[in-house]
């Protein structure tokens, strides 16, 4: 309130709206983030940028090692947006 009357003090012309559809807006947050997450994070491969782990067992395969780099270097948060973006 204190920013709007300041501005109006100013010369600027404060018009109230409403906005049915605010409520709508964390949803659409929460769609679009996950979304962007998923995308961004998934050069975190292990193969091109950022840490590489190899797995403890098993064959090395570009798909175990990026598995395992991706179980070291992101947390459970972050894996949990990862997923709801990816699907």
């Amino acid at each position: 309130q204190a920013a709007a009357h300041e501005a109006q003090k100013q010369g600027a012309e404060i018009v109230e709206i409403d906005v049915p559809s605010l409520g709508y807006a964390v949803q659409a947050y929460y769609i679009l983030m996950s979304s962007e997450v998923s995308s961004n994070l998934a050069r975190y491969d292990g193969m091109r940028f950022g840490l590489r782990v190899e797995p403890e067992e098993g064959p090395v395969t570009a798909e175990t090692v990026m598995a395992a780099t991706r179980a070291a270097g992101f947390g459970k948060e972050v894996k949990r947006r990862i997923i709801m973006g990816a699907y």
